[in-house]
């Protein structure tokens, strides 16, 4: 979504060329403010050979792979070889692991960046590797994939901070650049006024968007202010959603097209919007969401998101060990604030006019 968005503003920046599969082969999509052009690469083509194909009809030798979800991480390296520079963009941890969220699956806790091969082939066991026979296998390719990429792009600083860490080996020459992605919104927001606290959990409904949690942080939130009601933003797992269904004042309002859960929070007269995923998320675009509303974020000091809440100094950011207790403390002191949303904040939210610039400057 973000890149469809980002796609249209930079297409009235340069002509565009853009690879992708369907209907059983690869296509070339060649665009301009203007104009559009659709060019056949070929069925049952390999797949370098048809991103070859399009940098040549395209008349570039930049490739930018906005994402490897979905294509082997030996990509890059293929691309290379072929003579081609390759910009990555990182949404993840796809090449540090084949669960790219971090989650356990014996314990749906976040594995901490787990070093130990046992525990992780323990996870892995049922996920498709693809052709590497194991993990040690699998993060070798990931770290070649990002020693070969002409440039790098993070979604944040953390993300950024956190590739140096795990691949300190990097090749000479070598860019990075963190560019925030974007996508279109609903215009400002009003931020709501209510005469009860009504609390917004954001996100898919998951175990690694922390939505086991939403149940016991409503008890607790409860006890200390029964006029309080709840509002759930997302879809997901069918037995997390009962769960949630079964605790009073909660309501589910299900899906919602991506830019337009600020117009939705406004709606509700939603006060203090809460993200309790548990996993290292590269970005949190919910937040910039809730954040364009006037309506401060709770978050738990994992990743990006705690990262730029505690950067702004908007919302409250909690620690991973206090859990739910944790998470219904910060709701009421983000309630008692006078000040929710500094104006300065809202307006460095990236939009996709900046982004597509970015990204620009960077080609």
């Amino acid at each position: 979504v973000q890149f469809v968005a980002r796609l249209e503003e930079e297409r009235k920046i340069r002509t565009v060329g853009l690879a992708y599969p369907r209907d059983g082969a690869w296509w070339l999509e060649i665009r301009t403010a203007h104009t559009a052009g659709f060019y056949p690469l070929g069925e049952s083509i390999n797949l370098v050979d048809a991103i070859a194909k399009g940098a040549a009809l395209a008349r570039t030798t930049i490739v930018h792979v906005e994402d490897l979800n979905g294509l082997p991480l030996h990509l890059v390296r293929s691309l290379t070889d072929r003579g081609l520079d390759v910009i990555l963009s990182v949404h993840d941890f796809r090449l540090y692991c084949a669960r790219p969220h971090l989650i356990e699956q014996a314990t749906h806790r976040f594995c901490g960046y787990s070093t130990d091969m046992d525990r992780c082939a323990r996870c892995l066991k049922d996920v498709d590797m693809d052709v590497q026979r194991n993990q040690v296998d699998y993060r070798r390719v990931g770290a070649d994939a990002v020693r070969n990429a002409r440039a790098l792009i993070y979604p944040s600083a953390f993300m950024q901070r956190k590739f140096q860490e795990l691949y300190p080996r990097r090749s000479a020459g070598q860019h990075e650049v963190v560019i925030a992605p974007a996508f279109s919104r609903s215009g400002d927001e009003t931020p709501p006024l209510s005469d009860q606290p009504h609390i917004a959990f954001v996100g898919r409904i998951h175990h690694h968007s922390g939505a086991a949690l939403i149940p016991q942080t409503m008890e607790l939130v409860l006890k200390r202010n029964p006029k309080a009601k709840a509002f759930v933003y997302g879809t997901g797992d069918a037995d997390l959603m009962d769960e949630i269904q079964k605790v009073k004042r909660v309501k589910i309002q299900g899906y919602h097209r991506a830019g337009t859960l600020a117009s939705l929070l406004t709606r509700d007269k939603i006060a203090v919007a809460v993200v309790p995923a548990i996993w290292p998320s590269a970005y949190g675009p919910v937040v910039d969401e809730c954040l364009a509303a006037g309506i401060p974020v709770v978050a738990f000091d994992v990743g990006a998101v705690g990262d730029r809440l505690g950067y702004w100094e908007v919302g409250r950011v909690v620690e991973m060990k206090h859990g739910h207790a944790g998470l219904t403390t910060a709701i009421f002191e983000s309630l008692a604030r006078a000040v929710k949303v500094p104006r300065g904040v809202i307006t460095t939210i990236p939009s996709p006019a900046r982004a597509a610039k970015r990204h620009s400057e960077l080609y």
